[in-house]
């Protein structure tokens, strides 16, 4: 099957994309059967696609996702209920409690706190349009861990974090939610496309001295003149004397 769309890809960057998407895939499905996981935390959730990429691998744990985005939280909403367990919550998560504008984009799977940059606007054209605006709240994990997620927690945990440039934040809100979590799945830029995002090498610090190591890199953004990466997805590990 993945031959198949390999030929019928119509460009170098689909047919890259293509493959590590199965990759990442079997990657997950390896890393919840070691780990043993029970429960992810699938934070930048959108309508679902995660969510669904862990039921096809044949997780049957409990989801918790959240999504501030109100469209995107009706359809996810929807997903979540033909999936269960699965529960939806509507919050943004960051380092502090606080409202902020949420920037919608015409690719709504763009949206983000953050400003697009010059460049990224030039790499990605339309589907950086912006459509309009919504103002959220954001969470502390750790401070919804204590207060009413503790429950809902059971085994093993993954935490997947895809927020378009705030992911180093969500991590910072959960400091002590980490020191049980088992794997870490984040969006990781190597060309910044958000103002204030952070660079991967904060991310990998900041993980690394919380007891984790790297375990699989997973391209899904190029610049299509030059095939350079953009942006990927990272999977770390706790480290077994982490």
């Amino acid at each position: 099957m993945a031959f198949r769309h390999l030929r019928a890809s119509s460009s170098p960057c689909d047919r890259q994309h293509r493959l590590a998407k199965v990759a990442s895939l079997g990657h997950l499905k390896d890393l919840l059967r070691i780990h043993q996981i029970q429960t992810v935390v699938d934070v930048g959730a959108n309508i679902g696609q995660f969510g669904l990429s862990l039921r096809k691998v044949g997780f049957e744990g409990t989801i918790l996702s959240f999504e501030p985005m109100r469209q995107a939280r009706v359809n996810l909403e929807k997903v979540a209920v033909q999936h269960p367990p699965w529960k939806v919550f509507p919050n943004a998560l960051g380092s502090r409690a606080e409202e902020k504008r949420l920037q919608i984009f015409k690719d709504d799977t763009f949206s983000s706190l953050h400003s697009m940059t010059t460049e990224g606007k030039r790499i990605f054209g339309s589907y950086v349009e912006a459509q309009a605006e919504e103002v959220i709240k954001i969470e502390i994990l750790d401070r919804l861990f204590l207060a009413n997620l503790k429950k809902e927690i059971q085994g093993p945990v993954l935490l997947k974090t895809d927020t378009q440039g705030h992911d180093l934040e969500v991590l910072q809100g959960g400091v002590e939610f980490l020191k049980q979590t088992s794997v870490v799945l984040t969006e990781a830029a190597v060309e910044v496309i958000y103002e204030g995002a952070p660079a991967f090498t904060e991310i990998f610090q900041f993980l690394k001295q919380k007891g984790f190591e790297t375990s699989g890199f997973y391209p899904f953004s190029h610049r299509p003149e030059t095939l350079a990466m953009i942006e990927f997805d990272a999977f770390f590990v706790r480290k077994k004397d982490g």
